[in-house]
């Protein structure tokens, strides 16, 4: 998984988190705020 590429491209809000999990190779919903939106948060 890309995740730096997921965490920039979350936090410029231009793309839907459907076309970041796509683009970076996630399978699931739940693993991608587990990793990618709560992690920003913290």
């Amino acid at each position: 998984r890309n995740l730096a590429r997921a965490k920039e491209l979350y936090a410029a809000r231009q793309n839907t988190i459907a076309e970041i999990m796509h683009m970076t190779g996630f399978k699931s919903r739940n693993t991608f705020y587990k990793y990618v939106v709560n992690a920003e948060r913290s």
